[in-house]
């Protein structure tokens, strides 16, 4: 397994949303219960992927949800590179004007996917920060007072 750390900084803490759906980047659909389809950026590229937000839960730490995340095919790819790119499993963490994103995944192809691992960290890790990123100014949206 590996584990990817990111976190971001806001401009000013946040009370994180109840509604799964405000924690997402837009544009996000439906794919299901507690399930989105959102836009990743996988460097230059840019990718579908299921996502699923678990409930959220406050501790000590702060307010998260367990996130979980996998690529879609796309139809007529020359290469199916998607194939390649693991799930992802972790949690969404706010703290005050801190958003993180910890996740981990396995390596793909075995003893060959844990040598390219290397190479995969630094896509992986560049596609996290732009989530958390992208998880940080959902959250900071405006949203209508509840009456």
């Amino acid at each position: 397994m590996t584990r990817l750390d990111v976190s971001t900084q806001l401009d000013h803490p946040v009370e994180p949303p109840v509604d799964p759906a405000d924690w997402l980047p837009e544009p996000h659909r439906p794919a299901g219960p507690d399930r989105w389809t959102v836009r990743l950026a996988l460097g230059p590229l840019h990718h579908d992927a299921v996502v699923h937000l678990g409930p959220v839960w406050n501790d000590s730490t702060g307010v998260g949800r367990a996130i979980d995340w996998e690529i879609l095919p796309k139809d007529r790819d020359l290469i199916p590179y998607e194939r390649f790119i693991p799930p992802a499993h972790g949690r969404v963490l706010v703290h005050g004007d801190i958003v993180e994103l910890r996740a981990s995944y396995k390596p793909p192809a075995g003893r060959l996917g844990r040598l390219a691992d290397r190479l995969l960290q630094r896509v992986a890790r560049r596609a996290m920060r732009q989530l958390v990123r992208d998880f940080a100014a959902a959250m900071s949206r405006p949203r209508p007072k509840a009456s």
